[in-house]
């Protein structure tokens, strides 16, 4: 892998639904021991490997999250619900957006319809 995958900066995360609404947020978690943790705790990033044996052993419910840092060479794209599920395809603007950077990492993430184009490296 390459790009964001080279780098020690990766946590796990809960979906845990708001108490505001019935909208998932994702609650940072570390993935050595799954209680819940700041951002900002560099003691808690891992590499993604870790990462992603960590939210698998937790389970349902658990991801896999990269964190943004002062000086990253890194920028993301969120882009809910810009996903039709009805006919399997991103939205005009998703896909002016994808275009723009044709050699982005995408990942998908279906949490109702949200989904999410990130850059990286490739």
């Amino acid at each position: 892998m390459t790009g964001i995958f080279n780098e020690t900066q990766f946590i796990c995360f809960r979906l845990s639904k708001r108490e505001t609404d019935t909208k998932y947020q994702k609650l940072p978690i570390d993935p050595r021991t799954g209680a819940k943790v700041s951002i900002h705790n560099k003691d808690a990033y891992t590499t993604f490997e870790k990462a992603k044996k960590a939210a698998d052993n937790f389970g349902q419910g658990h991801g896999v999250a990269f964190v943004i840092t002062q000086g990253d060479p890194y920028f993301f794209v969120d882009l809910d619900n810009h996903y039709d599920t009805s006919i399997q395809d991103w939205s005009p603007l998703a896909k002016e957006i994808r275009n723009t950077f044709p050699q982005a990492y995408v990942e998908t993430i279906n949490i109702v319809t949200g989904k999410q184009i990130g850059r990286a490296h490739v």
